[in-house]
């Protein structure tokens, strides 16, 4: 667990203290991830993602955080139940353990610390993942590729999942992955024996914010999916048929 303190500390405190005072004992935990722990948050810009852990997901409570979000449009929540932890982490394996690499307590207990995931499921979902990436990816050109502006935000959007995925397949087979995006080019190329350039010019092109010109739009498209199309036939090939 990374413990180290965010750049938007000020915020985020006052953000849980309207928690504990307007949702009181219904607080389980709430936790702090993404990029604003990890530390390659864009200054003022990033979403600051946290992790609500509610011990009653009710509409009462969703009514309650709503109100309080109102006053703090970066944050960016994820709610559950407390009784919910356990499955959604199964569901979504892949989200939670990128989140468990970086991410720390704000209040209450630590609903991460204890899950635990099989292999071959987390193989399953990754490979799942992907191909949902893909199949995003393909309709989003498809329908709006024509906007500069909505893909070229699509594309930004698109950035962290890709490198979380990537970056499991890998680990997923005992590869060491650094914790910095930008360093971790690198090593996927080297993982999976193929080009990932694009990978650079993706986080270039979310750290400035970015509208493409038509002509890169079908080649951010092109290679953005020969990278997956590479990536998905090496998991064919090294992995067994899941089983689901």
């Amino acid at each position: 667990m990374n413990k180290r303190p965010g750049p938007e500390d000020d915020q985020v405190k006052r953000f849980v203290e309207a928690l504990r005072t307007r949702l009181r004992d219904n607080i389980y935990s709430c936790i702090q991830y993404g990029s604003t722990v990890r530390g390659d948050a864009r200054s003022g810009l990033s979403d600051i993602n946290l992790l609500i852990v509610l011990n009653e997901s009710t509409p009462e409570a969703h009514a309650a955080l709503a109100k309080i979000l109102r006053e703090f449009p970066r944050i960016d929540p994820m709610v559950l139940a407390v009784k919910e932890i356990g499955r959604s982490f199964r569901a979504f394996a892949i989200k939670f353990l990128s989140i468990r690499r970086d991410y720390r307590v704000l209040h209450g207990a630590d609903p991460l610390q204890d899950l635990t995931i099989d292999p071959e499921h987390e193989r399953f979902l990754c490979e799942k993942a992907l191909r949902n990436i893909r199949l995003r990816l393909v309709n989003s050109f498809l329908r709006f590729g024509h906007d500069r502006r909505r893909f070229s935000e699509y594309l930004g959007h698109l950035v962290s999942p890709l490198f979380v995925d990537l970056s499991e397949v890998l680990r997923l087979d005992g590869i060491d992955i650094p914790h910095d995006f930008a360093a971790r080019v690198q090593v996927l190329e080297k993982g999976f024996e193929t080009d990932t350039s694009v990978l650079s010019d993706l986080l270039v092109l979310k750290a400035q914010g970015r509208r493409l010109t038509n002509a890169e739009t079908l080649t951010y498209h092109g290679r953005i999916y020969t990278l997956l199309r590479e990536v998905i036939g090496r998991m064919e090939r090294r992995w067994p048929t899941p089983s689901g």
